[in-house]
Order: structure tokens, then sequence, then C-alpha cells
């Protein structure tokens, strides 16, 4: 599937790893700012306020980041996060690592290590989706047409149906792959004979295949 093509979290996941004692508490949400992400930052640090540690970071787009060691020693926290946000090619996520001490020093590889599994382990909770951009097109038929307008939607490889209202005519809401759109209505018009009512209402990020 062509399109610009983005890689997310599905929900929200929890996830954790012990080292020495020390509990790590890992946290991962789909943001759409940064603003969105200092909400959740903020909430996880008011669920933990007892913790010594509260770890971020963020990936909002391509560009818009920020992550927080919150005391631990810089680069051991919020960085190795956010690296892994970034080689993971995951982007409008954030995540947050609390950590309750053991008594027992890491040292500054068995910090990163304690961070990025956490990380890794809420990330997997929440799940990793590709969007991608789809066109949302309305298809009103008459009865008789319904059948074989819907027969050539299943056809149609990056075409789904995602709601059918009956009235007087039928809708039909549906919603194709960007790259794929003026093909499809090509496709309906000849499928219904132009008898169809087409109308194209907006375009949304939907799960696809990779």
């Amino acid at each position: 599937m062509g399109g610009r093509l983005t890689v997310t979290l599905g929900g929200t996941g929890t996830g954790e790893y012990e080292e020495k004692r020390s509990r790590f508490i890992g946290y991962a949400r789909p943001v759409k700012s940064a603003e969105e992400a200092a909400e959740f930052i903020a909430e996880i640090r008011k669920k933990h306020s007892d913790a010594r540690h509260n770890v971020y970071a963020y990936r909002v787009g391509e560009n818009v980041t920020g992550y927080s060691d919150d005391g631990e020693p810089k680069g051991t926290g919020g960085l190795p996060v956010l690296g892994l946000l970034q080689k993971s090619g995951i982007t409008d996520a954030a995540v947050v690592v609390t950590r309750y001490f053991g008594g027992i020093l890491l040292g500054t590889g068995g910090l990163v290590r304690a961070y990025t599994e956490a990380a890794q382990a809420a990330i997997g909770d929440a799940g990793v989706v590709t969007l991608a951009p789809f066109e949302m097109i309305s298809v009103r038929v008459s009865y008789p047409l319904h059948q074989a307008t819907v027969r050539e939607i299943s056809r149609f490889p990056t075409a789904r149906l995602l709601d059918t209202s009956f009235g007087e005519e039928i809708t039909l809401e549906t919603a194709v792959a960007e790259d794929d759109a003026e093909r499809f209505l090509v496709l309906l018009a000849d499928a219904t004979g132009g008898r169809a009512q087409i109308s194209r209402t907006g375009t949304e990020l939907l799960p696809c295949p990779v």
C-alpha cells in the first residue's frame, strides 16, 4: 500500500521490569500533541507521586520530541526510551517509566537496560499499528443496486465497507486507500451505471496491513 504510513501505538499499555529489587513500571499511550503527552506524563506522576523517578519520552510527528531522566544520571532514562521510539519508527506516542528504588545501585548500563525493558514491555502491551490515509466515500444507491455495489466494494483490494444505513435508499459508508480513490470512484460509477450518488467526505488515518 502506498501513501504516507504512520507507525504508532494501538492503545494504552503497561509493563514491568525488575532489576536488583528496583521496580520499573512502564506506561505507553498514543498522543496527538506535545500538550497531550504532557497531560499523560502528569497523570502518571500523580499516580506514582511516591516514586523516586518518573522518566519519560514522547515523539509526535517526525520532529517533535521530548524526554527527561527525572533525576537519574544523564542519558540513562529518557534518552534510551526516546531512542526506542525512534528506532522502532513509532510516532504520536508517549512512554513513562516509573522507578521504585530497591536499595541497590544499578550503574549506568543497568539503568539503560531496565528503562528500555520496561518501556518495551509497555509498548508491546499497547500494540503497534501502521496507519495510512484513507479517503472516506459515501455511496447512496437504490435497493436493486445494493448487492452489486457491495460486491464491487468487497472486490476492491484497499476498499472497506464501514457502515450501511437503510432508508428510502441505501447509504454505504466506505473507505479506500488515498492513492486508489480515483480508480475506486470510476469502478463504482461503472458498477452502478452512473446511478449512484457518490460523495467524498474527507480523509482519515486507518489501520492497514504491512
